[in-house]
């Protein structure tokens, strides 16, 4: 109940934040800057540049300019954060504040949902599980309550990254020409959809650049449709239509 009650309080949280492009920017900062600890914690001095720029490749699908080798850890820490933050300014300067902010609601709402009935699963299997402990001596209330924490921690987690990954990642298209050609009819049904601006993830890694004003977006799908009764690409060995297909 305490788990449910805190994400039904994040969730309403969400619900009314008008300003979730900072609460994501913010959480891919902490991103970058973990990414940085880790980085001139684990690899050697000669490596560390590199590194980074790996990371934030795989991370955030970003390529980001280089700095002098002997770059400290909170140059690097900062330098990231301005390339990260170019990179949002640039996606909302195409879309507007509001259209974005949408899109990022629609997105971290489902991802809670999704997530939470995954996580119930999860409970469900570890119930059946810590019970066979009691012959190995162990209290099988404080295992459930120790493990059920951590797997509901990985949860949120998962969440923030999947967030800040698709706030950096998301490719927004232009083409101000078929948009001054489509009939008013027509711009206004495309106007009032949020998502229908955004892809669902980058085609590849992007330099940080700027980007120009323009008056419609549109988006260009990056991974083929999961049919019904396909496999569900969660990996959970479930037809799509029974596991993640439920509400599409």
């Amino acid at each position: 109940n305490e788990q449910r009650n805190y994400l039904y309080t994040e969730r309403d949280a969400i619900l009314s934040d008008e300003h979730l492009i900072e609460r994501v920017r913010t959480i891919c900062h902490e991103i970058s800057d973990d990414l940085v600890d880790q980085v001139f914690s684990d690899a050697k001095e000669s490596q560390k540049g590199a590194k980074i720029l790996s990371e934030m490749l795989t991370t955030f699908h970003l390529e980001v300019p280089v700095l002098k080798a002997e770059a400290t850890s909170d140059e690097y820490k900062q330098h990231l954060r301005s390339c990260i933050s170019t990179e949002i300014d640039d996606k909302v300067a195409l879309t507007g504040e509001k259209p974005f902010n949408d899109f990022l609601r629609f997105n971290y709402l489902r991802q809670i949902d999704l997530r939470w009935q995954d996580h119930l699963t999860a409970l469900e299997d570890l119930r059946d599980a810590v019970g066979l402990r009691s012959y190995a001596q162990k209290n099988p209330l404080v295992e459930y309550k120790v493990e059920g924490f951590e797997i509901f921690t990985e949860m949120l987690e998962g969440i923030k990254q999947f967030m800040a990954q698709t706030l950096v990642r998301v490719q927004i298209t232009k083409n101000e020409e078929s948009y001054q050609r489509k009939s008013p009819a027509k711009r206004t049904i495309e106007s009032h959809s949020a998502r229908g601006a955004f892809a669902s993830e980058s085609q590849g890694p992007r330099k940080v650049q700027g980007g120009d004003h323009v008056a419609a977006v549109t988006v260009r799908r990056d991974q083929p449709k999961v049919g019904r009764n396909d496999p569900c690409p969660c990996g959970s060995g479930k037809k799509y239509k029974y596991c993640h297909g439920r509400n599409a």
